[in-house]
């Protein structure tokens, strides 16, 4: 074991006993969690989704919900990790993880541009977090995650067109306990997380968590043979909870988070799209030899590895690495009132950074250009609610949202000593140098929203329902952003590199966007349970302003709504050893904002792509049909059609794609390998038919003993989908299934366990998303033509390990 994987065994066995070091000791006997004895059946799951507890089979929402200790069962980290058993959620990160995006029903923005938000909301502890990169960090100590699917825009509203996202850490108690939780796998992979919470006082209690999480790198570079997608994680959280009296709780919470990556996950896709520079494919062209372009690199550098890559292998010069740090705070104050309701006063504020250098344009084992970008965002929230109780003949929620935030984003763009060899004079010779040339972008952006928000239920009797609710939002935005090139000197700038971003430019705008988002509905017990329901809601997402580059045109792109129309049944059956779970769905979303590689490939812009529809069926269910066998299935089927305004949208005219030609037209995005294509009538990026899941859980007590052993697998997986915005045919990724799987033993008292487990286990080579290859009009096409390279961005390979836990 290499000593840098040591270090990581040894820092993380440190915070392991740092956790143990900090447990309530001698505040009385130990005590653990346990699913309450419910006499068999299917554990019930209490959420929050519209603002007070409820159990979820009593929400006329599509929801899948999951408890702390179901995430633990199936081995869930991450809110990444429910993507495979989540219907029609789909969860995607490129190389950083501003770049990551939550797609729910085949519809989610990408966040390759700062300047733009997440079409699903992302809320901790019932905070709004800003940007989706939290998604990939630890969930330790978590009550329950709530997946909510199709426009939430009046209780949540901005940026929730297509669903939120809830994330609830564990509230702190008078009870004593703690737990920690230790795995270890391969790649070097070192796990540790643990809680510890008890009383303090008589009406204070406190609770607090910790994690960390290192592996070395999944994949083999081939350019510097060193393993990449090295990734180390770390955290922790306060809360406490203070009850000065019977009707009043005042909770304080506080976390930190960071998260880093080394190394590059990215391969060549398109086996002639860089005209011989690298090939991220097999098997090998038999022309890869005979290019004159290879031909003089192997002369000149005999060194770099041009070679093609296996499954799990990347040849890149890159040097990348991303850094997400984030932290927060929030303090909510609720006092219950004599009229059976609650009033809650929610202040919070949050913190992220992002820094990612990366060598541009990735993936290939040539310094072409160095991309230096890092982003800042300060966000602060205020919430002001009452909420009845849920047990009146007129129930309601009503509140009051505001929401500050502050964006910083930078980059700068470097030429390097790899675009020599790629500007030929002649095939195979050096072309003109331009290193050291530079474009630098500087762009910020500050939001101010407010909304006053009310939801009604009418008891019109015991089994019939009618809802209805209203959110006024307004938003305003204002921003600058400056774009300078610096040309160091003896350099042309009319030479084969010339930053397509043109001059120094400098832009500002402001824009103030309003919206009323509704959402009606009715809910009918047909019997005590199994409960019917019918909705139609809207949703909003604001607009924004391009961060890329200070010639973007337009700079400015509108608003994005949703309506969505939905019918569904929510049912228990046999003493709750069965739970189905079935709605249908229509949605239809205006102006959807969409991410698009700019022509010559410096960089993303976003503009509003037109209109689609979605429609399909989803499908939840559970079943117990004995005490030892636990089953769970789920599922959905979505048709996605572009309806339009999308004939204006950028392609590549080299790889014309289902048929449709690009319409002769010039633009602000338009070049000599790009154009408008018409993409009416199309599918969406993103959008598989069909997304599934099926799984099991098997525990037996060990004889007579005081033991258990259990065994649990799941499937899942997804039809084909295209993974690029443009629907380039390269981009056509068929349909694959992952297999996960776990065993192991624990006594009946539950306090402790061990298992084996594995994801991925079948080792499917698969891609979370791909693009057109940055600074790809700067790469010569063996010295005779324009590049056209696409990437791909891998996921996960076969991991396996142990893991042992102890509650105290």
């Amino acid at each position: 074991m290499s000593e840098h994987n040591s270090l990581r065994i040894r820092q993380s066995l440190l915070a392991s006993a740092a956790v143990l070091a900090g447990l309530w000791l001698g505040s009385g006997s130990a005590a653990y969690a346990q699913t309450a004895d419910t006499g068999g059946g299917i554990e019930t799951v209490t959420v929050t989704a519209e603002k007070r507890p409820e159990n979820v089979q009593h929400v006329g929402l599509a929801i899948s919900a999951f408890s702390g200790d179901q995430l633990e069962q199936k081995g869930i980290s991450s809110v990444a990790d429910l993507a495979m058993l989540v219907p029609s959620l789909t969860i995607n990160q490129s190389n950083n993880n501003r770049n990551s995006s939550i797609i729910i029903r085949n519809v989610g923005t990408s966040g390759t541009n700062a300047g733009t938000e997440p079409d699903v909301g992302v809320f901790m502890d019932g905070v709004f977090i800003p940007v989706a990169g939290p998604i990939y960090g630890e969930i330790t100590d978590i009550s329950t995650v709530e997946v909510l699917r199709g426009p939430q825009g009046t209780l949540y509203g901005r940026n929730t067109p297509v669903g939120a996202i809830n994330i609830n850490t564990r509230a702190p108690s008078q009870t004593p306990e703690a737990m920690i939780d230790v795995q270890y796998g391969n790649f070097d992979q070192v796990r540790v997380a643990g809680y510890v919470g008890g009383g303090i006082t008589d009406n204070l209690a406190g609770r607090l968590a910790g994690w960390t999480d290192s592996h070395s790198g999944y994949l083999k570079n081939l350019y510097t043979n060193a393993p990449v997608w090295n990734s180390d994680k770390y955290g922790g959280r306060a809360r406490l909870r203070w009850t000065p009296d019977s009707d009043t709780t005042v909770d304080f919470i506080g976390y930190y988070s960071y998260m880093s990556t080394d190394g590059t996950n990215s391969v060549q896709v398109d086996p002639l799209g860089t005209g011989g520079i690298v090939y991220g494919y097999n098997p090998k062209p038999a022309s890869f030899d005979k290019s004159p372009f290879v031909i003089a690199q192997k002369a000149t550098n005999p060194s770099h590895p041009y070679v093609v890559p296996g499954a799990w292998e990347v040849n890149s010069a890159t040097p990348a690495y991303d850094k997400t740090t984030m932290w927060g705070a929030s303090v909510s104050v609720s006092r219950q009132l004599p009229f059976d309701a609650t009033l809650t006063d929610l202040l919070a504020y949050n913190s992220y950074h992002d820094f990612s250098p990366n060598v541009g344009p990735g993936s290939l084992p040539l310094d072409i250009a160095t991309n230096m970008q890092g982003d800042k965002i300060g966000s602060t929230s205020n919430e002001l609610r009452i909420v009845s109780d849920g047990k009146h003949f007129i129930d309601y929620v009503a509140g009051l949202y505001f929401f500050q935030d502050d964006l910083q984003y930078n980059a700068q763009l470097t030429i390097d000593s790899g675009a020599n060899r790629n500007y030929p004079a002649a095939q195979g010779g050096p072309g003109p140098a331009h290193v050291g040339d530079q474009n630098n972008t500087d762009f910020h952006q500050k939001t101010t929203a407010w909304a006053p928000y009310t939801q009604v239920t009418m008891n019109v009797t015991d089994a019939f329902r009618l809802i209805g609710g209203l959110r006024y939002s307004y938003d305003r935005k204002s921003s600058s952003i400056s774009s300078t090139k610096v040309n160091i000197a003896g350099n042309t700038v009319s030479g084969p590199f010339t930053f397509t971003q043109g001059p120094n430019a400098t832009l500002t705008g402001r824009i103030n966007d309003k919206s009323l988002t509704w959402m009606y509905g009715a809910q009918y017990d047909i019997e005590p349970d199994v409960m019917a329901y019918a909705t139609a809601s809207s949703g909003f997402k604001d607009g924004g302003f391009n961060s890329r580059s200070a010639t973007v045109t337009p700079y400015a792109f509108n608003p994005e709504t949703s309506l969505n129309y939905e019918i569904g049944i929510k049912s228990t059956w046999f003493d709750n050893r069965l739970l189905v779970n079935l709605d249908v769905f229509r949605m239809l979303v205006k102006d959807y904002q969409q991410s698009t590689l700019l022509p010559a490939g410096t960089g993303f812009a976003i503009g509003n792509a037109g209109n689609f529809r979605n429609q399909g069926v989803e499908f939840d269910t559970q079943a117990q049909p004995i005490d030892e066998l636990t089953l769970n299935a789920s599922g959905s089927y979505i048709d996605s059609l572009i309806t339009g305004g999308a004939d204006h949208l950028t392609c590549d005219k080299t790889y014309p794609f289902q048929g449709s030609p690009p319409p002769a037209s010039s633009g602000p995005y338009t070049d000599a390998t790009h154009s408008y294509c018409n993409f009416n009538g199309l599918t969406l990026p993103y959008a598989p038919k069909w997304h599934w899941s099926i799984g099991g859980r098997w525990e037996q007590n060990w004889g007579t003993s005081q033991y258990s052993w259990f065994v649990a697998a799941e499937l899942s997986g997804q039809s084909s989908a295209y993974l690029d915005s443009s629907l380039d045919p390269r981009s056509l990724q068929k349909g694959y299934a992952l297999l996960s799987a776990s065993l192991g033993i624990e006594p009946n008292s539950g306090t402790w366990k061990f298992s084996l487990w594995g994801k991925n286990l079948t080792n499917k080579r698969y891609f979370t998303t791909m693009a057109a290859q940055t600074q790809a009009a700067q790469i010569s096409g063996g010295g005779t033509a324009p590049a056209n390279g696409f990437i791909g961005w891998l996921a996960q390979p076969r991991t396996f390990g142990a893991e042992a836990s102890y509650r105290f």
